[in-house]
């Protein structure tokens, strides 16, 4: 699946749906521009992730830069603006 912003075919996406409410749950994630998709069982809350300051390691034990730089061009790219939502999207 592509990203809804800015097209990258790698977009992390999952949701799942229940026969008689539709889509109850949400969760997609690009890394290129940081759109974030985060819904379970409530309100879709969708947004950009800030970028992060340091890189990380995750529990295989590979290294992730930090991203902002890449960041930082595609919120120039896509005129990307920060909103007051933004920042719950932090802590998920």
């Amino acid at each position: 699946m592509n990203c809804p912003i800015c097209g990258y075919n790698k977009y992390r996406y999952v949701y799942y749906t229940e026969w008689d409410w539709g889509t109850v749950e949400q969760h997609g994630y690009c890394e290129q521009c940081g759109y974030t998709v985060e819904q379970a069982y409530s309100k879709i809350i969708d947004g950009f992730t800030p970028p992060t300051r340091r890189g990380w390691r995750d529990r295989f034990g590979k290294y992730h830069e930090k991203n902002i730089r890449k960041q930082k061009r595609m919120k120039r790219k896509y005129n990307i603006k920060y909103g007051n939502k933004d920042w719950m999207l932090r802590f998920i």
